[in-house]
């Protein structure tokens, strides 16, 4: 596989995960956008999961829809860098792939951290914050799901850029 090649699925991959983030952000806002069907005088739990769903939901909307932007940027920069010096920007890509497996334990660690900080709110806070809780906790127990499923392209680049930069060297 070439180098391009393996960009390419490997930035088509991470779009699939922006996407499924502005997907989670939707659904946060749908959701929240039903609670207003409940009676007016709905209780704090149903009135803290609404805030929580729109606060929760518009930044991973907001924040998906950057990531995808982002890659898109990334994709053309690493291109046109691979285009002016294939050896330096193989050699670039590799430590940055590096960086990238070696972090990614980090990240999924912290996603669980933060699903049972919220588990754990909503089952001892009071009833606006615990209802504010739930839509972090399916929020990062999605992102975990989402991430994991892109492990494997990730750990696919990685190996395919660390063949070149062996190579190379």
């Amino acid at each position: 596989m070439t180098f391009v090649e393996s960009l390419s699925l490997y930035t088509a991959a991470q779009k699939t995960v922006a996407y499924g983030f502005v997907g989670c952000g939707a659904l946060l806002l749908i959701s929240a956008a039903l609670t207003w069907l409940a009676p007016p005088n709905a209780s704090p739990l149903w009135q803290g999961f609404r805030v929580g769903a729109i606060v929760f939901g518009l930044l991973i909307l907001v924040g998906g829809l950057g990531y995808a932007r982002f890659n898109n940027q990334n994709e053309a920069d690493v291109a046109a860098g691979y285009q002016a010096d294939a050896m330096a920007q193989v050699q670039t890509e590799h430590a940055r792939m590096q960086k990238v497996v070696s972090d990614f334990p980090v990240y999924q660690i912290v996603f669980a951290v933060i699903v049972a900080a919220a588990l754990a709110t909503a089952l001892f806070a009071q009833p606006y914050w615990a209802g504010f809780a739930y839509p972090p906790a399916f929020l990062f127990l999605a992102v975990m799901l989402i991430e994991a499923h892109s492990h494997v392209s990730i750990a696919a680049h990685a190996e395919t850029i660390a063949k070149m930069a062996t190579t190379a060297s």
